[in-house]
């Protein structure tokens, strides 16, 4: 299934920008994983259709069975198709396919997925996708971005804020809040990604906002912790979050006031 160009400003005579391809994987069998997926990536290809070989049925504004709309399926969809079709293969993949950017090594093969990602992103923000859109979870896109999207290589660190900024310059809330009253900056915080929550504080997401069990940013991340086995890799992304939030911000932000959950917000954070 042929790929179009989102944004519909490349020239085709130029065979660097030609489209590559984007395979929909066969719904084949009982297997439930590629259906969710290939359905996922229809709804992609659908809100960036160009010309009729992409898609049967254009319509940007289309959703699944679970409220989702073209922003929330491609943050979850998998564009590996290798992936999706053999997903115990995932931990042996890794290991061949070891990231050694810092070494000089070859980049991942991975990294023309990631690419392909901001390049759908782009090409959907331009059409009239809802971008504060709420699924059947009550995630928004952002929220979706943050949790579903990993942090684990230099290229996913990248690919995490040029996301996160992409979709708040297409007007994402920062303040929107899912069916638990969190933030997007309480899900970056108890998904353990440091460089989303970040992100969002330079942005200028509110850092004092509570949830609906009355927990601050910070006393989410404690209440996780408390409860998480010692587990090496959760417990370090935690107290990671820990340590940039209380860089970034004032030492009361563990009981927020309520003037500081609800006053006036403060200006957005200009990077370095």
């Amino acid at each position: 299934m042929t790929r179009a160009n989102p944004l519909n400003a490349r020239n085709s005579n130029n065979m660097e920008f030609l489209p590559t391809f984007l395979e929909i994987p066969s719904e084949r069998g009982d297997d439930a994983r590629i259906r969710s997926q290939a359905e996922l990536l229809r709804i992609v290809v659908d809100a960036i259709k160009v010309d009729g070989v992409n898609s049967t049925s254009q319509n940007s504004l289309s959703e699944d069975m679970h409220g989702r709309n073209a922003l929330h399926a491609l943050a979850e969809v998998e564009l590996d198709i290798e992936r999706v079709q053999h997903p115990t293969d995932d931990n042996q993949r890794h290991k061949k396919r070891k990231y050694k950017e810092e070494e000089g090594g070859e980049p991942r093969p991975e990294s023309s997925h990631n690419s392909k990602r901001l390049e759908f992103l782009e090409g959907i923000l331009s059409t009239s996708v809802d971008v504060n859109h709420y699924d059947n979870r009550g995630q928004t896109p952002l929220m979706a971005f943050i949790a579903l999207r990993p942090e684990d290589s230099r290229l996913d660190k990248e690919d995490m804020e040029r996301s996160i900024r992409k979709l708040f310059e297409a007007g994402a809330n920062l303040e929107k809040r899912n069916g638990e009253g969190k933030t997007a900056l309480h899900v970056a915080a108890c998904s353990g990604k440091k460089v989303a929550l970040k992100e969002l504080l330079q942005l200028g997401a509110n850092p004092y906002v509570r949830d609906a069990c009355g927990l601050s940013v910070l006393a989410a991340i404690d209440e996780l912790w408390a409860h998480t086995e010692r587990d090496g890799i959760i417990t370090a992304r935690l107290e990671a979050c820990r340590g940039v939030f209380t860089s970034m911000v004032q030492p009361d932000a563990q009981e927020p006031s309520v003037v500081q959950e609800w006053g006036v917000r403060r200006p957005v954070l200009t990077r370095p």
